[in-house]
């Protein structure tokens, strides 16, 4: 049956989570914003990751309790993959057979144009609407700033496509991507290269294979455990791995990163660079808006884009130094 009204919503709302009185606004609250995320998503394939912000949440006065039962009888995830950890973002997996139901009868119910702003933050428009629709057609939507801890990057539905959808999507097209940005920008931002910590020359990108081997061997892994080690480099450190020169080298980006802490104007506002997060997205995009002076752009994916034209970029020159440019075409 389909909800018209927001009454109708609240009224299911309370009979699929089973609570004794009306549902808390809260609750409400967070049923419109998952039902956001999953309309940005919406014409995308099932199987493709969503996610919440739940720190998001809770900026948004939407209390923990709250949310984790919502989330209790609406979201289904894969037991390895789910874990309560404060500030990160939950995975969907599946939805629950009532809350999809749910979802599908309340389609045509707007979600809170406050609720979007609150969530969301701001909205972006896109480099070249025009260009961008001929590929897309109904896929087409602005870019959002999903958290305030990550002001910088730009997020679009579209960079949720697997590979071979969005090469055959946008066929013909380029894309570009910083390679190994994090990394580099701590190489040469944060002074590593002149570091004589062991392994801080791997930091740069033409050993970064090198780098991945180390920590295979190192760390016991494979090469997708490896990349995600490599990205705790760049993270903040919230624990000690065991591996003495990694755990240096670790520290010693965090460090470095710290003395480094400002402020810098954005989208007319003051952002405080007061995490690794927002210090190397800070430098990534400032990368990447002069790497789109050069491409004729027509999505932007965090460190990288698609280019309607090929340019035989190969690398971007940033404060001096030289980060390099990874080409595939479409």
């Amino acid at each position: 049956m389909r909800i018209t009204t927001h009454e109708e919503l609240v009224g299911r709302l309370k009979e699929l989570g089973e609570y004794t009185r009306k549902p808390r606004k809260q609750a409400i609250d967070t049923f419109y914003i998952i039902k956001h995320v999953a309309t940005m998503h919406e014409n995308l394939d099932n199987d493709i990751d969503m996610f919440v912000s739940t720190t998001h949440l809770q900026n948004m006065g939407i209390h923990r309790t709250v949310y984790q039962r919502v989330f209790s009888y609406a979201l289904e995830f894969a037991n390895e993959e789910w874990e309560w950890v404060k500030g990160k973002c939950r995975t969907i997996k599946r939805w629950t057979t009532g809350f999809k139901k749910l979802l599908d009868d309340a389609r045509d119910l707007p979600v809170p144009e406050n609720l979007v702003k609150s969530y969301a933050h701001s909205i972006t428009p896109l480099e070249n609407y025009e260009a961008l629709k001929q590929y897309v057609g109904d896929l087409l939507q602005d870019y959002y700033n999903s958290t305030t801890a990550s002001p910088f990057r730009l997020y679009n539905a579209l960079q949720a496509l697997r590979k071979a959808e969005r090469d055959l999507l946008f066929k013909g097209c380029t894309e570009y991507d910083l390679k190994s940005a994090f990394t580099t920008v701590a190489f040469y931002q944060l002074g590593m290269k002149d570091c004589d910590l062991e392994m801080a020359w791997a930091l740069h990108p033409e050993h970064k294979d090198v780098l991945i081997d180390r920590i295979k061997r190192d760390f016991k892994c494979d090469d997708a455990a490896a990349k995600k080690y490599r990205c705790y480099l760049t993270a903040k450190k919230e624990n000690f791995f065991g591996v003495k020169w990694f755990d240096k080298l670790h520290l010693e980006i965090e460090t470095r990163v710290k003395a480094q802490y400002t402020s810098v104007e954005h989208n007319g506002k003051t952002v405080k660079i007061n995490t690794p997060h927002k210090y190397f997205t800070y430098h990534e995009q400032q990368i990447m808006s002069l790497l789109k002076e050069q491409c004729d752009t027509v999505l932007s994916i965090h460190d990288g884009l698609i280019s309607k034209t090929d340019t035989k970029i190969t690398s971007i020159t940033y404060n001096g130094n030289s980060y390099p440019v990874e080409m595939r075409a479409l």
